[in-house]
């Protein structure tokens, strides 16, 4: 009789002399895949030539994870995962029964992803050409404004002198130049 990995349903298998049998590599290792098998002589119990048991990737399949549709599985060994959120413009750990990931405020994004793995609504910022603290999920970030005496639409973009007005607005740090625009 053979046992089996105790997390596992138990099982038995009973194997005669000069007879053979398969088990399964999950039931030996629950991290591993594949068949192992195995062959009885005079009370011997011996593993047949051929036999593999390979690591298993978790992400291969996407049933074998609990990573969020919105997330990236990377392996980190047989059976073990790690998830995480796959667009600039999420935060949360990856996992479904966790946070998973939820987007940040409108108009702005967590840095550094996907090596940022932020799980808090504070890391996210405003995007460029926005501003605003993000303090929780009904934080807004507003669009930077055209400066005095120009008009457009902001946010980054152009704007230019009003009427009667002359200069050159330029935008940088995520600031348009003051006092661009003069009579």
């Amino acid at each position: 009789s053979l046992a089996m990995n105790a997390d596992r349903e138990a099982s038995t298998q009973t194997i005669a002399h000069g007879g053979t049998g398969d088990v399964q590599c999950e039931d030996w290792n629950p991290n591993y895949r594949g068949t192992i098998g195995l062959e009885c002589s005079t009370g011997a119990l011996t593993v047949v030539d051929g036999t593999v048991c390979s690591p298993w990737d978790r992400c291969s399949v996407a049933d074998d994870h609990d990573c969020h549709a919105n997330a990236d599985c990377e392996s980190t060994g047989p059976g073990t995962h790690s998830c995480t959120c796959n667009q600039p413009s999420l935060y949360g750990d990856g996992y479904v029964n966790a946070t998973g990931c939820v987007a940040c405020p409108e108009n702005s994004a967590v840095s550094d992803r996907p090596t940022n793995r932020s799980t808090l609504v504070t890391d996210c910022a405003c995007n460029v050409g926005y501003t605003g603290p993000i303090e929780n999920t009904s934080s807004t970030c507003a669009a930077v404004p055209c400066p005095e005496l120009s008009s457009g639409d902001g946010a980054g973009g152009a704007c230019a002198c009003d009427t009667g007005y002359a200069g050159t607005v330029e935008f940088a740090d995520n600031a348009y130049s003051s006092n661009a625009c003069a009579a």
